[in-house]
């Protein structure tokens, strides 16, 4: 699957919904996204998602009225996290595998990531980047832009450019991941 890129996703009021509820997240310290013990030491914030926090936000029925609802392909979501990061944070390459927290799924997740900030300048920085496949380069840096929407499989190694000391306020993403729970 390539990387699929959608901006101005939702209407101004629902963007604005999603930017509140993201900034109400009871967020904890530390590393979702690998189990490699060296990176442990570095801080970052995330908020796990519960089924109902989901429902609550009303996001899924949202993306099916998108362009977006033909990646879903008929698949439900099995994890969503918000991200918090902030300038100065150290972010590593990793990929989301079809096996985490005790769920096996089919194959690797659809990730829809998600941008609610909803103001966000280039000179922030704050870019997802996405490297090959054999993880040797960057294959695309997707700019961070209020109300967008990135589709990419999980298997795809990327990780985040942490946002400049200009940036005057965090840089949220919204991590949703679909699939098929065996």
């Amino acid at each position: 699957m390539s990387i699929e890129i959608f901006d101005d996703v939702f209407d101004y009021n629902y963007s604005s919904v999603v930017w509140g509820f993201v900034k109400r997240s009871a967020f904890s310290l530390g590393w979702l996204d690998d189990e490699i013990q060296e990176h442990s030491s570095y801080v970052c914030m995330h908020s796990n998602y519960s089924d109902s926090d989901i429902n609550n936000l009303g996001i899924v029925p949202k993306l099916l009225e998108t362009p977006i609802a033909k990646y879903m392909d008929g698949s439900n979501p099995v994890k969503a996290v918000v991200n918090l990061s902030s300038s100065g944070q150290t972010f590593f390459e990793h990929t989301h595998p079809s096996e985490w927290s005790g769920s096996v799924i089919n194959r690797s997740p659809k990730v829809f990531l998600y941008y609610p900030n909803l103001e966000w300048k280039r000179e922030w920085g704050g870019e997802t980047m996405f490297y090959t496949m054999d993880n040797k380069e960057i294959e695309m840096a997707v700019e961070y832009r209020p109300n967008r929407l990135v589709v990419f499989d999980g298997e795809h190694p990327h990780s985040v450019r942490p946002p400049t000391s200009h940036a005057p306020f965090f840089r949220f993403t919204l991590s949703m991941f679909f699939g098929k729970v065996k």
